[in-house]
């Protein structure tokens, strides 16, 4: 059978029976991520003083050739101009193992001693995503490094790596696709909370299964109580429609958290339909954040304000579409994250009012494929101000309902 054609299973299992050497540079280079000459493999060979049977000695250059031809043969390796990289189908079981029987932490050192990172151009951080993925992958699994360093690689990517496939995430890949806990638990367990956030983040994003991580999370108790993580996992059920253990989490919220707990209950009352008591728990919360703030026109700056505009919509009296049209204004005035939905929003509420209304942008939803909760939203709007872009996004709009529902999302 030829390389390319063998399943991911079958790689796996041939990577599984290799010899030590053989398996050697397969960790080397799934713990790297990016392609490496093959010099550098040889120098990550003897700092883990793994040496040649037949010599006794270092691999050198000439005895390790037919080692790396045959592992491009059996399509464990793969050969560019850049040099000699682990395939992606395999790399994350390569590395799991890795974890799990305790070899990662010295592949790490050595790696990290032998194979050195080109300088970037211009005080650019890091020069490819793939040394992204190495870096943030060391900084999760390689001794007691803390969360401030992960925010870092983080803020990297983000800022240098816009151009990053929508659906790719080094936190997906290595702890969601499938979610381990004995895998996840090789992290400084000082990071677990925050990293479960970013985890949760990355996954409601890209509408991919969550269940798990977050089964997992609640396992720790009360210790989630005082954190901002347990808002992300209550954010995560809502969004799969739990709205069970949503509530369950709300009560949970210690009583100096009203505000949050006000909020929360708000967007649940949203989802069952009880829309005019939805409204009345925003409005408690705006209320109170006024009397604690002395903010004299405070909103919502999160996904809560989307849903109580829709709470004013759907009641459609005059005096509550008015109230909705002046939290458009404070919305597009703070440039809160969701007020490029504004104005779309706000030709809905003139629509309404019966008012004159400019006609809004209507452009392409597949600008939203990463921001679920808008994308279902921006769809909705549509209903109103343009049905005939509505219908041309309905493939669209059912690729994403297809997702959700497949991956748990109802």
């Amino acid at each position: 059978m030829n390389a390319s054609e063998k399943t991911t299973s079958e790689r796996t299992a041939e990577y599984s029976v290799l010899p030590p050497a053989h398996k050697a540079i397969v960790r080397i280079l799934a713990v790297n991520v990016d392609s490496c000459a093959a010099k550098r493999i040889l120098d990550c060979l003897e700092e883990l003083g793994i040496t040649c049977p037949e010599t006794n000695g270092p691999y050198h250059v000439r005895n390790i050739q037919p080692l790396q031809k045959e592992l491009i043969a059996k399509g464990l390796l793969l050969k560019s101009n850049k040099g000699l990289c682990c395939p992606e189908s395999i790399r994350q079981a390569v590395v799991r193992e890795c974890l799990l029987n305790g070899a990662f932490s010295s592949l790490a050192q050595a790696v990290q001693k032998k194979i050195l990172l080109d300088k970037p151009p211009h005080q650019v951080p890091l020069k490819t995503y793939k040394q992204y993925a190495r870096s943030m992958q060391l900084v999760l699994f390689s001794g007691n490094n803390s969360i401030e360093e992960v925010y870092g690689v983080l803020d990297n990517v983000n800022q240098y790596f816009s151009d990053t496939p929508p659906e790719e995430s080094i936190f997906l890949h290595l702890l969601a696709r499938p979610f381990s806990p004995e895998v996840f638990e090789q992290i400084n367990s000082a990071m677990h909370l925050p990293v479960l956030q970013l985890l949760l983040n990355a996954a409601t994003a890209r509408l991919e299964p969550i269940q798990e991580v977050v089964d997992y999370m609640i396992t720790f108790g009360d210790a989630l109580n005082n954190t901002p993580e347990i808002l992300t996992l209550i954010f995560s059920c809502l969004l799969c429609g739990d709205t069970d253990t949503a509530a369950l989490l709300i009560k949970r919220l210690p009583e100096e958290r009203q505000l949050e707990r006000l909020s929360r209950t708000g967007w649940m009352s949203f989802l069952a339909g009880q829309h005019e008591e939805a409204r009345a728990y925003f409005e408690q919360n705006l209320q109170l954040v006024k009397k604690i703030s002395r903010q004299k026109k405070p909103f919502f700056k999160n996904e809560q304000g989307l849903f109580h505009l829709l709470t004013l919509l759907e009641g459609n009296e005059r005096a509550l579409l008015n109230q909705g049209m002046e939290y458009i204004e404070i919305i597009e005035k703070n440039r809160y994250y969701y007020a490029f939905l504004m104005p779309m929003m706000k030709s809905v509420f003139q629509q309404q009012l019966g008012m004159d209304t400019p006609k809004a942008s209507t452009s392409s939803l597949s600008t939203l494929a990463d921001q679920p909760l808008p994308f279902l939203i921006f769809h909705l709007l549509l209903l109103w101000t343009s049905k005939t872009k509505a219908q041309e996004n309905i493939p669209a709009l059912e690729v994403v309902r297809d997702k959700a529902k497949k991956n748990g999302y109802t």
